[in-house]
């Protein structure tokens, strides 16, 4: 007898069979930039039923369920279509999850955000309350300007 048995290496039917069921949500891990978060703000909406785009993360749940690999290759369609390109090369970026703990990961995910929105917007309307009216005006023409906003200034004053 062979002490050293070789391990057996499974066919792609065998994989198929011994891999995770089918679920409707998942959990893509993916470097974002913040262009791509809102490009998947404004698309994914259309196409899952619930999902949170987070700094490094996706989560998604669908209408219907699928394999990681179904989930993947829809993934990698979806963002290609929408202009964003992966790595061929990047593989394993997406795990199955229940959708019991994508929901709960979702709501956590919106709410941690609403309350990080609310810091900065309490922290911006602290600061104009603090600043002279030409701050004010310059930081709000700086603002446009990053925005691509118009380049000329209008003749609103204001003072009230």
């Amino acid at each position: 007898m062979n002490r050293y048995r070789r391990k057996k290496v499974l066919n792609s039917k065998e994989m198929k069979s011994t891999s995770l069921t089918k679920s409707v949500a998942y959990i893509a891990k993916l470097p974002l930039s913040s262009e791509v978060r809102q490009t998947l703000q404004r698309k994914l909406p259309s196409s899952s039923e619930a999902f949170f785009v987070g700094d490094d993360q996706i989560v998604v749940v669908k209408p219907q369920p699928k394999t990681v690999r179904e989930h993947q290759t829809g993934l990698r369609t979806n963002l290609n279509n929408w202009g964003v390109a992966l790595s061929p090369r990047m593989t394993n970026y997406i795990e199955l999850m229940e959708p019991g703990e994508a929901t709960a990961v979702i709501e956590q995910g919106r709410a941690t955000s609403k309350q990080v929105e609310d810091d900065e917007v309490k922290g911006l309307l602290q600061a104009l309350i603090n600043a002279s009216q030409d701050e004010v005006r310059a930081w709000c023409l700086e603002k446009l300007e990053d925005l691509g906003g118009c380049a000329q200034p209008s003749a609103v004053s204001l003072a009230a």
